[in-house]
């Protein structure tokens, strides 16, 4: 602005006009001294002309209401003398005479931190500095946090003498949309704002486009870079006269990432290609010992979700699984003494497979002819070498098949007695039973007991497979046919491992 024209670039040209306060053909203008309307007060720069005592006004629409009603803006006070004229104004005003207790809600004033969060500006777009004489009813504001996504606050004027010690108003804050009463200045300067404020001197990544720059009516668009979003209540903002603002608070551009952040799983790690921000890769490895439950990798999409759920990490299963394993030997004379042998190998070869220990897999050994007994008179065994030797140790009997006896002495004695830990039961035998096996082993699988059939040479596969937990097909097997332990294995491990994190 040069001797009061303010002059805009047009394509090939450019076009003056008079700025407020002055007046002319925009070639030539005159500075227009506009005093302040009879019985209000002057200080220096401002007039306070206009105090709406109705406290029904968010601080926004007080503040169109001083811009579109009043050619003014509401109260800027940063000196002493401004803060003195205006105080005296509201205590005139607003405080009946004599009454020294009441808590009287003030005005509004031109100060918020709806710009940016946490950073408190003027009106005028100007900061609050710490040289602006600051009446502060409790200490100094409560910003947002920067980043955050709260309504703006805007401050007030408040007198409480009850809990302020005086009378006089004093600055405190209230969330913009609140209600409260609004007064009006005019700026009495010879420097006038021609562009809207604060200025939009770049967007941190991203960019912004403006229809007329800064200047009354221009619109201007925010977008983001990619990796980012935008955040703010609108993604375009209008500058409006006559005291150049914008129409809303200014939106920032943040990192986009997805949520959860992602971390490492428990026994495992992560490493992602670029971290939790968009089209990040993190794949995830588990120590030694473990596997991994879940997708081993999972990428950050556009709409800020992960493809996936995180990852665990479960201790290998087996051979670590949590679990009572039972064997129930057929010692009978149907079985005959080689096969007995090989029973005795094939019993070996599972319990192989499993980590024996109090917290992870304990066995017992049930064998059964005409009598039922414990292997070695051991409850249950927590060492291969000590399981070993009282396999090795088992003599075949050459009696009757009492099966049933076996199962059931199997669900009164060792099913059950140990908190978390899965019951499975693998029963050896021909099938040959001379009592009602498949009562018993109904009992023992209703107590949620896992129960395998494994047959010799000859056996009755139909009895087998009313022993055994449905279905037959996974659950009755041939020892004859067992050319691959990990047949039984398999079929364990279902059972056991949950596989939950």
């Amino acid at each position: 602005m040069d001797d009061g024209k303010v002059c805009v670039n047009t394509p090939g040209s450019y076009e003056c006009s008079c700025a407020a306060e002055y007046t002319g053909d925009g070639i030539n203008c005159t500075k227009v001294e506009l005093p302040c309307p009879p019985h209000e007060l002057l200080d220096g720069e401002y007039c306070f002309r206009y105090l709406v005592v109705d406290p029904e006004h968010p601080s926004f629409t007080a503040s169109d209401a001083c811009a579109n009603i009043e050619s003014g803006h509401p109260a800027t006070i940063r000196t002493m003398m401004d803060y003195q004229t205006l105080n005296a104004i509201l205590l005139d005003k607003l405080v009946p005479d004599g009454d020294m207790t009441t808590k009287i809600l003030g005005p509004w004033i031109g100060l918020d931190d709806r710009y940016m969060a946490g950073v408190y500006r003027w009106r005028d777009g100007s900061l609050l500095s710490p040289t602006d004489y600051q009446v502060w009813a409790e200490g100094p504001p409560r910003m947002r946090p920067v980043g955050g996504r709260p309504e703006p606050r805007c401050v007030h004027l408040v007198s409480d003498p009850e809990n302020y010690g005086t009378r006089d108003f004093k600055w405190t804050e209230l969330l913009c949309s609140e209600l409260a009463r609004y007064v009006c200045d005019t700026e009495k300067t010879n420097e006038q704002v021609n562009l809207c404020q604060p200025a939009l001197a770049g967007m941190p990544n991203g960019k912004i486009s403006c229809s007329d720059g800064w200047q009354q009516g221009s619109t201007c668009e925010f977008e983001c870079n990619e990796g980012y979003e935008l955040m703010g209540p609108s993604s375009s903002v209008t500058c409006l006269g006559p005291y150049m603002l914008w129409s809303n608070i200014l939106p920032q551009c943040v990192e986009s990432v997805c949520s959860p952040v992602i971390s490492a799983p428990n026994s495992g790690s992560v490493s992602c290609t670029n971290g939790n921000k968009v089209s990040s890769r993190c794949a995830f490895s588990c120590d030694n010992g473990y596997s991994i439950h879940g997708s081993p990798e999972i990428e950050c999409r556009q709409n800020l979700t992960w493809s996936d759920s995180k990852a665990c990490c479960v201790d290998s299963c087996p051979p670590k699984a949590r679990m009572d394993l039972i064997f129930i030997m057929d010692s009978s004379g149907s079985i005959g003494e080689e096969n007995f042998k090989t029973m005795k190998q094939f019993v070996k070869n599972v319990y192989e497979r499993f980590t024996l220990s109090d917290e992870f897999t304990r066995i017992a050994v049930v064998t059964f002819h005409s009598v039922v007994q414990l292997a070695n008179d051991t409850e249950w065994f927590y060492s291969k070498t000590e399981l070993d030797n009282a396999i090795d140790s088992l003599q075949f009997a050459g009696k009757g098949t009492l099966t049933g006896q076996a199962l059931t002495f199997t669900r009164e004695h060792l099913i059950g007695k140990r908190e978390g830990s899965t019951n499975v039961v693998i029963a050896v035998t021909d099938g040959n039973s001379k009592d009602n096996s498949k009562a018993a082993a109904a009992e023992l699988r209703n107590m949620n007991v896992h129960v395998m059939a494994v047959g010799i040479t000859g056996s009755h596969l139909r009895d087998l497979s009313m022993i055994a937990s449905k279905p037959a097909s996974e659950n009755v097997l041939s020892l004859s046919q067992v050319e691959d332990i990990n047949d039984v294995i398999d079929v364990v491990g279902r059972r056991v491992c949950n596989f939950q994190c």
